[in-house]
């Protein structure tokens, strides 16, 4: 979460990110690191590996807000994977914008329906960016 935080400074509203993230968390990386390390889903990847609680990562390789995902999202992925290769883990790696994938005409009722929330359904066809990039469901 603290190279999250330093991100920030590169985007158009980074500012009011950092301002978000101090409120949430307490402090600046410098101030509270305690808070920033607990906050980072890497500094509990060893607890979700054997969780047994189903987890999808979603993550594209163009979000330009969180713009280093391979090695945010995907790294989290692996490290799991390391700790437990039978990890009920699956991540799905695209091209969309930041969120795009979690809308309610895009990707959400596909991802709930594989957590057994919504009924069975197919996912939606790949955009033309993302034509090439296959889905990597890995369980």
């Amino acid at each position: 979460m603290a190279a999250r935080y330093r991100a920030f400074d590169n985007l158009r509203f980074g500012n009011g990110l950092q301002r978000l993230a101090r409120r949430e968390i307490g402090g600046t990386p410098a101030t509270d690191p305690e808070g920033y390390e607990i906050r980072s889903p890497l500094d509990w990847a060893r607890k979700i590996a054997f969780s047994g609680v189903p987890l999808q990562i979603w993550w594209s390789s163009r979000d330009t807000t969180v713009t280093d995902q391979t090695r945010e999202s995907g790294l989290l992925y692996r490290d799991i994977m390391r700790l437990n290769p039978f990890a009920a883990v699956t991540q799905f790696i695209r091209t969309w914008a930041h969120t795009t994938e979690m809308k309610s005409h895009g990707y959400l009722p596909y991802a709930l329906s594989r957590f057994g929330l919504l009924p069975p359904r197919a996912a939606p066809p790949a955009n033309r960016a993302d034509q090439g990039h296959s889905e990597k469901v890995l369980v």
